[in-house]
């Protein structure tokens, strides 16, 4: 037995096509896995729905015991097991099947599993993704086939089509297993259209449904993109609005299972209000509406309605003020701008033209301040130096995610994204490698906030303008403010950003666009890095080691959770705060700057309070302000959601660009959402 039949016979088919031929291109041997897995491995179980699949469950992983599988971020996958690595895994999973691995069998598997496939250490952050999934509905497969051919009857002598070829023919064989499963489990209507779609493109919206979901679940489960722009396309033949709500519905349930993540819509398309109404309940995706000037009053009270339910889906993106920076910012084609969606949680992309490291990196502000001493001098002397900290740092980040972005296209090839990626198959380009249309790098910049009100303590101190010195400052930071009351208590008195205040203001306007120009400035002709505000639920471990800060923070507590006020620190209303958080240019941070806000369910109970809130909200936009996501829910619910959460499963609450239930927070991130303000409409 030689280590390809012994990972096929314990089940690891992915790795035994990986295997096959192990002195083959990463390119080739990737299509092998593809292959072998699509071909052997268990479908996922049906159970009745209108679409397949729907629910829990990766195709790449169908049983939850594989230790090698396909995982998008990072192409490959190992599964994690308490104490216990990748080959120990492997031997246990031999032992269970009665397959013996002893001497050279099992020195050979041991080598196998350190394979620079397998154990490439990774230097950058999560990749998400959106295909195109237009293409692929509006052409089908066999165009995908057509046009790989002429590429390769035109380039034969390189190794690039064939892998793509053979990626392609295991999917179509997958989709055919699906068909027959299908058929024995008498889904007649939808097995006709897997057995379409092995080939040719939809022709009518519930194929397009099912052609949807089930390329998400081949791309791994990631994110649906401009899912309404595709799904107009495609005329309705009977289906009623309570049909589409439940394709909506089990659509969602999948993402809702998975954990997945974003799906954008226009408020000018009629789906807006059916994928809303079937997230009811349902915290996933992280839904999105592209608002401008225009969106129709019947838009936003979909919008409102979702809200005043419990639903912190959709969050709010102001489509002209991306539109208006994606060519100076990313360089963007205007051709290209209807093709604006998001990704993961929030992150900025191209449907189905761009690779975006969505989270390459991160640039800690506030740690870097902590640990920028202070000198002797002027303020302005002791700012230059933590910018020069900055822009040190930011260099070794963005040289740090370009060496793994480097890793990554020697050793880990991505060919289902290399399939349906725009300009991949025409210009002979692999997706980890440039091939894209547009590929950037995300540079997520954390406490940013936490290090503006910092930053005015310290200004104020070097300026003479403190009741205290900046030595003493320094001695209470050291100490973590214990036995320094007084002094603490002068600084959580002193102006923070997100209240309207000009000395905060005017300083952040400064210190945010240093920041963004340190990481903005190292864009590579092929890369260009943005920076983008975004902490999800890291804003609690994330603070946990920074120390103290003059912003009042003691060591280990929590960060800033978005680029609007620390939690709890915006007291002068919601006007005062969007002022704030728009007197900094957010285009420099395009990645996106996740901004949010608690409002009171007051706020859009009424029809006039509604147009007041909307009023409210479209100010910040016309101030330049790119994205807020929004919760309403008062900080009693929450108190009582946090001491008994078996009473309340269903709370939901916005975190770094996404919705999470409430109960799966950690007690840390859990008190820091309930110290959030709570805004009302004077």
């Amino acid at each position: 037995m030689n280590v390809h039949e012994f990972f096929s016979a314990i089940g690891e088919y992915y790795a035994a096509g990986f295997f096959l031929g192990p002195n083959e291109s990463y390119l080739q041997r990737s299509a092998n896995a593809f292959v072998f897995h699509f071909a052997r491995a268990p479908l996922l179980p049906y159970n009745g729905t209108k679409l397949y699949p729907v629910g829990a469950g990766s195709i790449y992983n169908p049983d939850n015991k594989q230790v090698y599988y396909f995982f998008y971020p990072h192409t490959h996958a190992v599964r994690h097991a308490a104490g216990k690595d990748a080959f120990q895994q492997l031997m246990d999973k031999a032992a269970e099947a009665n397959i013996p691995c002893t001497g050279q069998l099992r020195n050979a598997i041991q080598r196998a599993t350190q394979d620079d496939a397998f154990r490439v250490t990774f230097l950058r952050g999560w990749t998400h993704a959106v295909i195109n999934y237009e293409r692929i509905l509006t052409e089908g497969l066999g165009a995908y086939e057509k046009r790989i051919r002429k590429n390769l009857s035109e380039h034969d002598e390189f190794n690039f089509y064939p892998p793509l070829l053979k990626t392609l023919e295991g999917i179509r064989f997958y989709i055919a297993r699906c068909e027959a499963m299908l058929r024995e489990n008498n889904a007649g209507k939808l097995a006709d259209v897997f057995r379409k779609m092995a080939s040719e493109p939809a022709s009518d919206l519930y194929e397009a449904f099912v052609y949807y979901n089930f390329f998400w679940f081949v791309d791994d489960r990631d994110s649906g993109g401009r899912m309404d722009a595709v799904l107009e396309k495609f005329p309705r033949n009977g289906l009623s609005d309570d049909d589409i709500v439940a394709l909506f519905r089990e659509t969602w349930i999948s993402y809702n299972e998975n954990g997945a993540w974003h799906a954008t819509f226009s408020p000018h398309l009629p789906w807006l209000k059916h994928a809303m109404k079937a997230q009811v309940g349902l915290a996933r995706p992280g839904s999105s509406v592209l608002i401008d000037d225009e969106t129709p009053d019947d838009a936003w009270n979909v919008i409102f309605d979702s809200w005043l339910n419990g639903n912190t889906n959709p969050s709010l993106y102001f489509k002209p003020n991306y539109y208006k920076n994606l060519s100076t910012i990313w360089n963007v084609r205007k051709v290209d701008y209807d093709g604006l969606s998001f990704g993961g949680c929030t992150e900025l992309m191209i449907m189905g033209k761009s690779n975006v490291g969505s989270t390459d990196g991160d640039l800690h502000a506030l740690e870097i301040l902590t640990t920028t001493p202070f000198c002797d001098g002027s303020f302005d002397d002791f700012n230059n130096r933590f910018m020069l900290n900055i822009r040190e740092k930011a260099w070794q980040v963005i040289r740090r995610c370009e060496a793994g972005h480097e890793m990554a296209a020697l050793y880990q090839p991505n060919l289902i994204r290399t399939l349906f990626m725009e300009d991949c198959i025409d210009n002979m380009g692999e997706f980890n490698a440039y091939g894209p249309r547009y590929n950037s790098g995300l540079i997520g910049i954390l406490g940013l906030t936490n290090t503006v009100n910092a930053l005015v303590v310290i200004r104020r101190a070097y300026q003479g303008k403190a009741p205290f010195t900046k030595e003493q400052l320094a001695q209470a930071l050291e100490d973590d403010f214990q036995g320094h009351d007084t002094l603490l208590a002068q600084i959580l008195a002193m102006p923070k950003f997100g209240n309207d205040n000009a000395e905060a203001d005017s300083l952040a306007k400064q210190v945010i666009h240093n920041i963004a120009d340190a990481v903005l400035s190292q864009s590579r002709p092929h890369r260009t890095y943005i920076p983008f505000i975004n902490l999800f639920t890291t804003y609690a471990y994330k603070g946990a080691y920074v120390a103290a800060s003059a912003d009042g923070r003691h060591a280990g507590a929590p960060l800033g959770d978005s680029f609007g006020a620390v939690q709890g620190t915006d007291t002068c209303g919601p006007t005062a705060l969007i002022n704030s958080v728009t007197t900094p240019d957010q285009s420099e941070y395009l990645g996106t700057p996740v901004f949010n806000m608690r409002l009171n369910r007051d706020m859009i109970a009424t029809p006039e309070n509604r147009q007041r809130t909307k009023s409210l909200i479209m100010s910040y936009f016309h101030r330049g302000g790119l994205q807020i996501q929004v919760s309403v829910l008062d900080a009693e619910t929450l108190r009582k959601a946090y001491e008994n959460p078996q009473d309340y499963p269903n709370v939901m609450v916005r975190i770094g660009g996404y919705s999470e239930y409430f109960n799966r927070l950690s007690k840390a991130v859990q008190l820091e959402v309930i110290k959030r303000t709570e805004h009302t409409l004077s």
